[in-house]
């Protein structure tokens, strides 16, 4: 099995998303920040492709903003992306991804917060594949999805952590 390393989060980007964090649960906005967040080498993607049966396939959401909006498409209320998954994993875990960067290659990150139950992730305008690391091992975990929603009035999966 292949491990990852994860650096966990410092004191001072743990201290940066305090007062974030107390806004983005109020708005739906989400958690991930260029400080929380580690891009994965090419030699790296490469290990997580031969496990992708453990991964989340996800298509293209044909109604998000399409674009690069690094800060606009992650706000909902600013005109960006509303729809989500769900995702868990059966111990904590962070959360990753690989998405187009839209020059024909790919962006392969994790998140650095770690994760002890269920997460959402906002769905762009391009297929996504998401992923999950155990905090403890660093070892690709099996990742399910168990639902989906959308931001907003009657949204139940509102208490649910948005990265």
């Amino acid at each position: 099995m292949n491990s990852f390393i994860i650096r966990p989060l410092g004191r001072i980007a743990a201290v940066r998303d305090v007062p974030f964090s107390l806004l983005a649960t109020r708005l739906s906005i989400p958690l991930t920040h260029p400080w929380n967040r580690m891009q994965l080498s090419s030699e790296q993607r490469a290990l997580l492709r031969d496990t992708f049966e453990s991964a989340v396939h996800f298509s293209a959401n044909a109604y998000a903003l399409k674009g690069n909006h690094p800060i606009r498409s992650h706000i909902w209320f600013l005109g960006g992306w509303r729809e989500y998954i769900v995702l868990k994993a059966c111990t904590p875990w962070y959360v990753g991804w690989i998405v187009p960067d839209g020059d024909g290659g790919e962006i392969c990150e994790v998140s650095r917060i770690p994760i002890d139950g269920k997460v959402r992730m906002l769905l762009g305008p391009d297929e996504a594949i998401f992923f999950a690391i155990e905090v403890k091992t660093g070892i690709q975990i099996h990742l399910d999805m168990v639902g989906f929603g959308r931001i907003g009035k009657g949204d139940k999966y509102r208490d649910v952590m948005l990265l």
